[in-house]
Protein backbone atom coordinates (compact mmCIF):
# COMPACT_ATOMS: atom_id res chain seq x y z
CA UNK A 1 0.00 0.00 0.00
CA UNK A 2 1.41 3.58 -0.99
CA UNK A 3 1.42 6.63 0.78
CA UNK A 4 -0.01 9.30 -0.30
CA UNK A 5 1.93 12.91 0.29
CA UNK A 6 -0.99 15.11 1.46
CA UNK A 7 0.10 18.78 3.12
CA UNK A 8 -0.70 19.17 6.30
CA UNK A 9 -2.26 22.34 5.61
CA UNK A 10 -4.32 22.06 2.75
CA UNK A 11 -4.47 24.74 -0.27
CA UNK A 12 -7.54 27.62 0.11
CA UNK A 13 -7.68 29.31 -3.04
CA UNK A 14 -8.59 32.68 -2.44
CA UNK A 15 -10.62 34.81 -4.89
CA UNK A 16 -8.91 36.31 -8.22
CA UNK A 17 -8.57 40.00 -7.01
CA UNK A 18 -6.80 38.02 -3.70
CA UNK A 19 -4.35 36.42 -5.69
CA UNK A 20 -3.38 39.07 -7.84
CA UNK A 21 -2.74 41.39 -4.76
CA UNK A 22 -0.72 38.42 -2.99
CA UNK A 23 1.40 38.06 -5.89
CA UNK A 24 2.17 42.22 -6.20
CA UNK A 25 2.98 42.32 -2.05
CA UNK A 26 5.23 39.05 -3.36
CA UNK A 27 7.09 40.90 -5.72
CA UNK A 28 6.90 43.50 -3.51
CA UNK A 29 8.52 42.66 -0.49
CA UNK A 30 11.15 41.03 -2.72
CA UNK A 31 12.20 43.94 -4.85
CA UNK A 32 11.46 46.71 -2.01
CA UNK A 33 13.56 44.13 -0.04
CA UNK A 34 16.41 44.17 -2.24
CA UNK A 35 16.54 48.23 -2.76
CA UNK A 36 16.36 48.79 0.42
CA UNK A 37 18.71 46.50 1.50
CA UNK A 38 21.46 48.29 -0.93
CA UNK A 39 20.49 51.75 0.32
CA UNK A 40 20.82 50.70 3.72
CA UNK A 41 24.42 49.21 3.18
CA UNK A 42 25.58 52.50 1.20
CA UNK A 43 23.72 54.39 4.30
CA UNK A 44 24.44 52.05 6.62
CA UNK A 45 21.74 53.21 9.08
CA UNK A 46 21.73 49.87 11.15
CA UNK A 47 22.07 46.24 11.27
CA UNK A 48 18.64 45.73 12.20
CA UNK A 49 17.78 48.28 8.87
CA UNK A 50 19.92 45.53 6.86
CA UNK A 51 18.39 42.43 8.91
CA UNK A 52 14.80 43.50 8.43
CA UNK A 53 15.72 44.04 4.87
CA UNK A 54 16.95 40.69 4.50
CA UNK A 55 14.07 39.12 5.76
CA UNK A 56 11.95 40.95 3.60
CA UNK A 57 12.95 39.35 0.39
CA UNK A 58 13.55 36.18 2.11
CA UNK A 59 9.24 36.58 2.60
CA UNK A 60 9.34 37.82 -1.05
CA UNK A 61 11.02 34.47 -2.38
CA UNK A 62 8.48 32.32 0.33
CA UNK A 63 5.15 33.94 -0.96
CA UNK A 64 6.55 33.08 -4.59
CA UNK A 65 7.28 29.74 -3.81
CA UNK A 66 4.09 29.21 -2.44
CA UNK A 67 1.60 31.12 -5.08
CA UNK A 68 3.54 28.51 -7.51
CA UNK A 69 2.27 25.82 -5.65
CA UNK A 70 5.27 24.41 -4.99
CA UNK A 71 5.34 20.95 -3.00
CA UNK A 72 8.38 21.93 -1.10
CA UNK A 73 7.21 25.19 -0.24
CA UNK A 74 4.07 23.99 0.97
CA UNK A 75 5.56 21.30 3.24
CA UNK A 76 7.96 23.68 4.82
CA UNK A 77 5.53 26.74 5.09
CA UNK A 78 2.47 25.63 4.85
CA UNK A 79 0.94 28.19 7.38
CA UNK A 80 1.06 30.28 3.88
CA UNK A 81 -1.33 28.00 2.39
CA UNK A 82 -4.53 28.84 4.61
CA UNK A 83 -6.16 32.78 4.17
CA UNK A 84 -5.88 33.20 7.22
CA UNK A 85 -1.92 32.21 8.43
CA UNK A 86 -1.10 34.36 4.97
CA UNK A 87 -3.11 37.35 6.16
CA UNK A 88 -1.14 37.13 9.41
CA UNK A 89 2.13 36.36 7.38
CA UNK A 90 1.70 39.87 5.47
CA UNK A 91 0.63 41.82 8.39
CA UNK A 92 3.71 41.04 9.94
CA UNK A 93 6.17 41.10 7.05
CA UNK A 94 4.33 44.80 6.84
CA UNK A 95 4.69 46.01 10.30
CA UNK A 96 8.55 44.83 10.19
CA UNK A 97 8.80 47.46 7.47
CA UNK A 98 6.67 50.03 9.02
CA UNK A 99 9.08 49.58 12.38
CA UNK A 100 12.09 51.25 10.65
CA UNK A 101 10.37 54.30 10.91
CA UNK A 102 9.46 56.91 8.41
CA UNK A 103 12.62 59.37 7.39
CA UNK A 104 12.85 61.33 4.17
CA UNK A 105 15.93 59.34 2.78
CA UNK A 106 14.56 56.54 0.53
CA UNK A 107 16.43 53.34 2.95
CA UNK A 108 13.92 54.42 4.92
CA UNK A 109 10.65 55.41 3.16
CA UNK A 110 10.61 52.59 0.67
CA UNK A 111 10.11 49.99 3.58
CA UNK A 112 7.87 52.11 5.12
CA UNK A 113 5.42 52.39 2.03
CA UNK A 114 5.66 49.10 1.26
CA UNK A 115 5.13 48.10 4.85
CA UNK A 116 1.76 49.85 5.01
CA UNK A 117 0.85 48.46 1.54
CA UNK A 118 1.72 44.69 3.13
CA UNK A 119 -0.19 45.56 6.15
CA UNK A 120 -3.17 46.43 3.86
CA UNK A 121 -3.09 43.56 1.51
CA UNK A 122 -2.97 41.66 4.36
CA UNK A 123 -6.10 42.64 6.09
CA UNK A 124 -7.62 42.27 2.31
CA UNK A 125 -6.89 38.56 2.21
CA UNK A 126 -8.09 38.50 5.69
CA UNK A 127 -11.43 40.23 5.03
CA UNK A 128 -11.31 37.39 1.61
CA UNK A 129 -10.90 35.13 4.06
CA UNK A 130 -14.25 36.01 6.00
CA UNK A 131 -16.19 36.61 3.10
CA UNK A 132 -15.44 33.67 0.94
CA UNK A 133 -16.23 31.19 4.18
CA UNK A 134 -19.43 32.56 4.87
CA UNK A 135 -20.64 32.34 1.12
CA UNK A 136 -19.17 29.30 0.55
CA UNK A 137 -21.20 28.30 3.83
CA UNK A 138 -24.60 29.70 2.80
CA UNK A 139 -24.00 28.12 -0.36
CA UNK A 140 -23.45 24.59 0.88
CA UNK A 141 -26.59 24.22 2.52
CA UNK A 142 -28.12 21.07 2.13
CA UNK A 143 -32.03 20.18 1.69
CA UNK A 144 -33.81 16.92 2.35
CA UNK A 145 -36.90 15.84 0.42
CA UNK A 146 -38.40 12.50 1.48
CA UNK A 147 -40.40 10.50 -1.60
CA UNK A 148 -43.27 8.85 -0.40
Amino acid sequence: MSEVNTPKFPRVPHSTWARGLIWLNGVSLLVCGAIAFVLNCMTFSGISHVFVCLYWVLFGVITILVELRLPFAERFFGFSCTKCGQAVFFIFAGTLGVSLGIGLTAAKLIPFIAGIASVAIGAACYTDAVITDKVSTSRNTVTVETVV
